[in-house]
C-alpha cells in the first residue's frame, strides 16, 4: 500500500524566517488544523525520540514547537535543536520542520546534506505515522458536523411541517370567520336599513301627530 504521506504531499525544501534570518526548511502541505499537527508532532517527538518540547510564539501568532538539545541519531550523532511550526495559509496548512546543529548553524541541504536528508526522513516518518490518526480525527469531526447538520435539517423540516399544519388550521379558521363575517355584514346591513326605515316611519308619525295637535 502506498504510504499515507505520498497521497498528501511529501516534504519539500523551502525556507523560513527564524531569529531574523532566512533558514533552510522542509514543508508539507496538508489539510489538518495546525494545532492538531503540532500536538501530534509533540507526541511523536516524545514517543519516538524521548524528546521534551516547549513552545514559543511564531509567525501568524501560531506556535513554534521546539525540541532543545535532543539526540536524533537519524539526523546526527550530536545533540541539536529541532523546530516545527504549522500555519493555515491559502486554504491549506503548511507544516514546517527545520533544525539547528549549533548556534546559527542550521541544517542545510547544501552545507549539511546528510543531516538534511535525515531530517526529511524523520519528518516523513512522522507524517506516515500521524496522518492516519489525524485523518480519523478529521473524519469523525466531519461526521459529527454532518450529524449535527442532519439534526438541524430534521428539526427545521419538523418545524416547517408543524407551521404548515398550523397555517392549514389557520386558513380553515379564517375561512370560517369570513363566512361568519359575511353573515354579520348582512345582519349589519339589514339592521342599518331597518333603523333608517324606523327613523323615517317615526318622523312621519311625529309629523302626523303634530299636525293633528294643531
Amino acid at each position: 500500500m502506498m504510504p499515507v504521506v505520498a497521497q498528501h504531499g511529501l516534504p519539500r525544501e523551502t525556507t523560513i524566517t527564524h531569529q531574523g534570518a532566512v533558514r533552510p526548511c522542509l514543508v508539507s502541505e496538508l489539510d489538518f488544523k495546525p494545532a492538531h499537527l503540532l500536538e501530534a508532532w509533540e507526541d511523536y517527538m516524545d514517543d519516538t525520540w524521548d524528546a521534551d518540547t516547549d513552545t514559543e510564539d511564531f509567525m501568524h501568532d501560531d506556535d513554534l514547537v521546539i525540541a532543545r538539545k535532543v539526540n536524533i541519531d537519524r539526523i546526527t550523532s550530536k545533540t541539536m535543536d529541532l523546530y516545527a511550526a504549522a500555519a493555515r495559509e491559502d486554504q491549506v496548512t503548511r507544516f514546517y520542520v527545520f533544525g539547528a546543529l549549533g548556534y546559527d548553524i542550521y541544517v542545510d541541504p547544501v552545507a549539511s546534506p546528510v543531516e538534511f536528508a535525515g531530517m526529511k526522513a524523520v519528518m516523513t516518518k512522522f507524517l506516515n505515522q500521524a496522518l492516519p490518526g489525524l485523518m480519523d480525527m478529521q473524519t469523525k469531526a466531519m461526521r459529527k458536523k454532518l450529524d449535527d447538520l442532519g439534526d438541524d435539517r430534521d428539526d427545521l423540516r419538523d418545524d416547517i411541517e408543524d407551521k404548515e399544519k398550523d397555517m392549514a388550521k389557520l386558513r380553515e379558521s379564517i375561512d370560517a370567520d369570513r363566512k361568519k363575517l359575511q353573515g354579520v355584514e348582512a345582519d349589519y346591513r339589514t339592521m342599518e336599513s331597518a333603523i333608517k326605515t324606523s327613523e323615517r316611519q317615526n318622523a312621519k308619525l311625529l309629523e302626523l301627530i303634530g299636525t293633528r295637535v294643531e
